[in-house]
């Protein structure tokens, strides 16, 4: 018998890097079977080229933000997102309630 838990949280990805956009935006891609939200994190003083390409993050519904000390900045928005069930994101799940009993 197999047994379905219901979601029982929201599951949102960062993938942070001081450099390498592009390699962020492919690993965030990936989290594309289980996460709802997917972002990329990138340090302040490299984000440039990033912000020059932000439209890949646009058209893939990646997030992008600047992050320094003393300041975080949200250039592009996540698109929210009910990803398929996958069985990482069934094993999530099952984890979050077993971990709250």
């Amino acid at each position: 018998m197999t047994v379905r838990y219901p979601d029982a949280l929201s599951i949102r990805t960062f993938e942070l890097k001081q450099r390498g956009w592009e390699q962020a935006l492919r690993q965030a891609i990936r989290s594309d079977s289980y996460a709802d939200m997917r972002w990329v994190v990138m340090d302040a003083d490299a984000i440039e080229d990033a912000i020059k390409h932000e439209k890949q993050c646009k058209d893939s519904g990646i997030g992008l933000i600047s992050l320094d000390r003393d300041d975080l900045e949200i250039h592009v928005w996540a698109d929210n997102v009910y990803p398929a069930t996958s069985t990482t994101r069934q094993l999530l799940n099952e984890r979050a309630i077993e971990s709250g009993r």
